[in-house]
């Protein structure tokens, strides 16, 4: 009887061992999607890493991240589904990826999560994600927004010379005008001449035969013109021509090109949301809008 008793309470130790590491492991609740999320690997051994848009990281002290996060305005237009990170030493990385030719790829930081503490040299597996920034590369041959920057330098030059021009000839019309309008002022003001005092008796007249002339005949000076009437002429033309051609340089400047906003991006989406645009690439098959850019950058961990 002493022996049965032992050997039931050795199934009964057993059965509560048993009943404990049960509900230990249902309450574990590891990060399934993601082969390893468990293990620790050690940060100077990773020579590779390869992101996914739309996919996150695994966790573990920390909540999960996007893999790919970009930064920068040109995000909008453009984000790479996939980008690969080469280790090159010293916690610096070189990662590349497929952009359009009107982008680049910038500063690039890699960030992983220390298994027990942020400057842990072990890191959790699954757990990196990259941050990136795109910038506009001005080399693209279709790129519409260094065309219009160059179209618009060009425009605001011309506009400053025509302004210039019509303002000066304006300047030299009212001067022109003014100068006019006092010299008339000056000349009605002058003393006349035409009069002039009673004269002595007349002499003698003129009769056949005489040696005297015959007096010239009466004489009615011609009137001079109005000072003040002023009538159009060469200035006056050249200020109307240059107006003309200011209107005509304005009314002929290039606009900026109108783009119809994308959608947000969305990194939940999956790849399907990194599409290219119509200024990307001018032909659906055309290989040479397309090129593969390198950005560089260190490493934060968290």
């Amino acid at each position: 009887m002493v022996h049965l008793a032992a050997m039931q309470r050795r199934a009964a130790l057993l059965g509560a061992v048993l009943l404990a590491l049960l509900s230990a492991a249902s309450g574990y609740t590891p990060n399934a999607q993601y082969y390893g999320a468990g293990r620790r690997v050690a940060m100077s051994s990773i020579e590779t890493l390869t992101f996914y848009a739309g996919r996150r990281t695994a966790f573990r002290r920390t909540s999960a991240l996007p893999q790919l996060t970009c930064v920068g305005d040109m995000c909008a237009r453009y984000q790479p589904d996939v980008v690969q990170c080469t280790a090159m030493g010293d916690a610096q990385w070189k990662c590349s990826a497929d952009l359009p030719r009107t982008m680049r790829l910038g500063r690039v930081e890699v960030s992983c999560e220390g298994y027990d503490y942020a400057q842990d040299p072990y890191v959790l597996k699954d757990s990196c994600a990259l941050e990136y920034h795109l910038l506009p590369s001005g080399t693209g041959p279709d790129d519409p927004w260094r065309t219009y920057q160059r179209g618009a330098w060009g425009d605001k030059a011309l506009d400053a010379l025509f302004q210039l021009v019509f303002w000066s000839v304006l300047a030299a019309i009212v001067v022109s005008f003014v100068r006019a309008i006092r010299s008339g002022g000056a000349r009605g003001n002058s003393p006349s001449t035409g009069g002039g005092g009673g004269g002595g008796g007349g002499g003698g007249g003129w009769w056949p035969g005489s040696s005297y002339p015959p007096p010239p005949p009466p004489y009615t000076p011609k009137p001079e013109p109005d000072a003040s009437s002023w009538t159009p002429g060469f200035w006056t033309g050249l200020g109307l021509g240059g107006l003309a051609a200011t209107a005509a340089a304005s009314s002929s400047r290039r606009r900026q090109p109108s783009f119809t906003p994308d959608p947000p991006f969305n990194a939940y989406a999956g790849g399907s949301t990194a599409r290219r645009r119509p200024w990307d690439d001018s032909s659906p098959t055309s290989s040479s809008a397309w090129r593969e850019s390198t950005g560089f950058g260190g490493t934060r961990n968290r």
